[in-house]
């Protein structure tokens, strides 16, 4: 792949940021659940017990092995195919599942502008009768609005498919100035805000009703969520320029980036107004009417349309970012060769792209509260397997380079990988047996997976020597 089709360094920072954070979005249930100090207490204390730890983690396998593939390719080496069948799997499983959870999100935010989504009604309205004739269509499709809800939904899957498929450079033009655009209402607010203290913003230290323990809990499962994704851009290092160098740069700058867009505005806007109680979903459209003054309606609505963004951009780099895991697959051979098909003017993988397109339409139309909860315990596995690889991978080959290094020698390793190993564990505890079974029976999925894989080659090999 030539230099001109890679990303660049700035490029590479946003692409981060973006599937990181793209705003601080998602986090305001966390300020009337656990209260507003515990909240900002855990936007500062999670970064260096989360997202630093895979951060450096990252940037030195990156700089060690910068292969297409990443986290996949990383377990490869260190464990063989079985394990990093089960990696790739549970990436792979989880971000599909993720990534289809922002296109509804993006639709949900679409709705507080449109809230019968009638702008897609000269589609909607015609088809409805030939959905529900459909086996199933009249239970999924009730009436117009669900149909155009799932119309926005795939409009966007198709459209950020669309250009992944122009390449990872427009991908990252497009996270720089979608990421610009949303985070300016958020300086606004912060320095109106900050001009405006009235408020004690970390009182109450924990909600009403609740112990430091329980609000600790309560915040710590939002965060991890909020906080998770530095890994995600290992999968395309390949597509990056001079990767060894610029995945360490790129993480040093994103990671307090990400930090910093949490728990800036969140303090300002507690600061200003108070009323810790009433945070809720899309608040912050809440305060930016009530801090804009005069201009606060457009100012709540630049903060909707940061939403529509920050889930656009979440989506976009996500796709990007998983599309490769099936690549990498299909290269070793553990799924069809059909998903090596690359584009000869971008390198995008496109049969990829459009493989994962058509699992994202159809995720899209089902509930996510339960399988958001599988999703935590896929992404946990998956941590626990890149700071395994880390661990092998210093010790089975000590003298591969390393531009980037952590420091402190087996101390130093220990000290960066138990912290977030613990908070895995304890995020992924359920005292529910169903959602246990069902966390269990999502990991199951994968060895069963592999034996099939494994008997399809065979199978394969047989039929070639006949």
């Amino acid at each position: 792949m030539s230099l001109a089709r890679k990303a660049t360094l700035l490029q590479l920072i946003f692409l981060i940021y973006g599937v990181c954070a793209a705003g601080p979005y998602g986090l305001e249930e966390m300020v009337s659940s656990s209260g507003p100090g515990m909240t900002l207490f855990l936007l500062l204390l999670m970064p260096f017990l989360w997202s630093i730890p895979i951060s450096l983690a990252t940037a030195e396998l990156t700089s060690a092995f910068p292969v297409e593939g990443g986290y996949y390719r990383w377990a490869r080496m260190a464990f063989g195919d079985l394990w990093s069948f089960q990696c790739a799997w549970w990436a792979w499983s989880a971000n599909m599942l993720n990534g289809a959870a922002f296109v509804v999100l993006f639709t949900n935010y679409a709705q507080v502008w449109d809230p019968g989504l009638r702008f897609l009604s000269f589609l909607s309205e015609p088809l409805l009768p030939i959905v529900q004739a459909l086996p199933g269509g009249a239970r999924l499709f009730p009436d117009p609005h669900a149909l155009a809800h799932w119309i926005l939904c795939l409009l966007l899957v198709w459209g950020l498919t669309w250009m992944n498929l122009r390449g990872i450079r427009i991908v990252g033009d497009s996270s720089i100035v979608m990421n610009l655009v949303l985070l300016a209402p958020f300086v606004i607010i912060t320095v109106i805000g900050i001009a405006r203290w009235s408020f004690n913003p970390v009182s109450p230290f924990v909600a009403t009703g609740e112990t430091f323990a329980s609000a600790f809990a309560l915040g710590a499962s939002i965060s991890i969520w909020l906080y998770s994704g530095s890994e995600m851009l290992s999968t395309a290092a390949e597509e990056i320029e001079n990767p060894q160098k610029n995945f360490p740069r790129a993480l040093a700058v994103a990671v307090p980036m990400v930090a910093l867009s949490y728990a800036v505005p969140t303090l300002a806007a507690l600061a200003a107004l108070g009323s810790w109680q009433d945070w809720a979903p899309q608040y912050f459209a809440n305060v930016g009417s009530r801090l804009g003054g005069s201009w606060g309606v457009w100012l709540g609505g630049w903060v909707i349309l940061g939403g529509l963004l920050s889930n656009a951009i979440l989506m976009n780099v996500n796709i990007l970012s998983i599309s490769r895991i099936p690549y990498a697959m299909a290269l070793d051979s553990f799924l069809p060769k059909f998903l090596t098909r690359t584009s000869r003017t971008t390198g995008a993988p496109t049969a990829a792209l459009f493989s994962c397109g058509v699992i994202y339409s159809i995720l899209t139309l089902f509930d996510f509260m339960s399988l958001i909860s599988v999703f935590a315990l896929l992404q946990a596995a998956n941590y626990l397997m890149i700071y395994a690889s880390l661990l092998k991978l210093r010790a089975s080959m000590p003298d591969a380079p390393r531009p980037f290094r952590i420091g402190g020698g087996r101390a130093g390793l220990a000290l960066l990988v138990v912290p977030p190993c613990a908070l895995t564990l304890l995020a992924v505890w359920d005292r529910d047996p169903k959602l246990i079974a069902l966390r269990l029976a999502a990991l199951a999925i994968g060895p069963v997976a592999y034996l099939l894989v494994l008997g399809f080659r065979r199978l394969s090999a047989a039929r070639r020597q006949l």
